[in-house]
């Protein structure tokens, strides 16, 4: 069974709700896909990097066979770690945009 981890830093000790909601709709579709999808948050680490570092320490020392990088401020199609898996190697990369709209305002979506 493929081990993947999804990393994450927080530099607040903090996750967004849609965060939450997205990684347990990935977590859903990784159990049907048998994959065995562990998390981890590594809090108050104001240097990103640094938290980053660690991660990726905690990955090889655990013998995990993928590490995805996601913050804690950021949502995500839950597929999207799935199809990204399914590429072939040695390695990938995928970039999320910027902040949706309600991340910027106190009364959530606009329109």
């Amino acid at each position: 069974m493929r081990r993947v981890l999804i990393g994450t830093p927080s530099h607040d000790g903090r996750i967004d709700v849609h965060y939450a909601h997205s990684l347990m709709q990935t977590a859903r579709l990784c159990w049907q896909q048998e994959i065995d999808l562990h998390e981890i948050y590594l809090a108050y680490d104001a240097i990103i990097q640094n938290a980053r570092n660690d991660l990726v320490a905690l990955a090889i020392e655990h013998k995990f066979d993928d590490l995805i990088f996601i913050d804690s401020d950021q949502e995500w199609e839950p597929s999207w770690p799935i199809r990204l898996l399914a590429r072939p190697p040695p390695s990938h990369g995928g970039q999320t945009g910027s902040k949706p709209v309600w991340a910027t305002t106190t009364n959530g979506p606009i329109g």
